[in-house]
This record gives structure tokens, sequence and C-alpha cells, in this order.
């Protein structure tokens, strides 16, 4: 990422793959948790032959729903990494 500021903190982009519905960004592998980890836990099960999941969500998403502040400051860092 050369002389980015912060970058030491941006998982480097791999490759990308797109099709007619969907634009798939592959990046690097990196310890600790996803973003999606951080959000919310999905788990499914099956209940009279269909898959029905459940989602909890986990206390960042509730931080970056009730703040504006954080939200902004949240797309702003998500934009630079991109």
């Amino acid at each position: 990422m050369g002389n980015v500021k912060g970058a030491e903190h941006i998982a480097r982009l791999e490759d990308s793959v797109e099709d007619k519905k969907d634009l798939w960004l592959i990046y690097e592998v990196c310890s600790g948790r996803n973003l999606n980890e951080c959000l919310f836990e999905v788990k499914g099960e099956f209940f009279k032959g269909e898959r029905v999941y459940g989602v909890k969500h986990w206390p960042f998403y509730h931080q970056l729903r009730n703040s504006l502040t954080l939200m902004k400051d949240f797309i702003k860092r998500m934009c630079e990494a991109l």
C-alpha cells in the first residue's frame, strides 16, 4: 500500500470477479475477526423442510445504528480502504 497513512491496517485486494449479478472482491487473509463477525452471527437450521436463519446482532452493530458520528467515521474508513 505504499505511503498511504494507516495502510498497515488495510487488507490488500488480491483479485475481483464480476458476473451478471455480483461483484466479488477478494482480499488477502488477515488475522482476527472479519467485519461480518463484528456485526452479527447468522445461524441456519431446517424447519419443516425449509432453511430458517436466526441473526444475533453484536454490540458493534447496535453502536453503529445508534451513533451517527460513529457511522460517518466507519463509512469514511471503509471508503478509504476501498
